[in-house]
């Protein structure tokens, strides 16, 4: 079977609700600190193959993204919902 040939996952530019991490990643600055974060990620569960797949921002707390950089966080469960015309997932 090719990818290309694989249903994709639907996708959402306006994600609101549980919401699970499915990957993510943490920017670092020129000073060696964490300036923001991105995430991957489904509403609901991440084994559903129909749920909704989304990308958000993570809160800009460094604290919170210093500790996703010392702690696995796939498939961490929370919140996501706009502010700002920006999406947030806070942990």
């Amino acid at each position: 079977m090719e990818i290309d040939n694989l249903q994709s996952s639907p996708f959402t530019e306006t994600p609101q609700g549980f919401a699970t991490i499915e990957t993510y990643s943490i920017v670092f600055g020129r000073s060696n600190e964490p300036e923001f974060g991105i995430v991957i990620g489904r509403l609901g569960e991440i084994d559903d193959s129909e749920a909704t797949r989304f990308i958000a921002n993570l809160p800009n707390d460094t604290t919170l993204l210093a500790d996703m950089t010392q702690t696995e966080c796939v498939n961490t469960q929370g919140s996501v919902r706009q502010q700002d015309h920006k999406k947030f997932l806070p942990a």
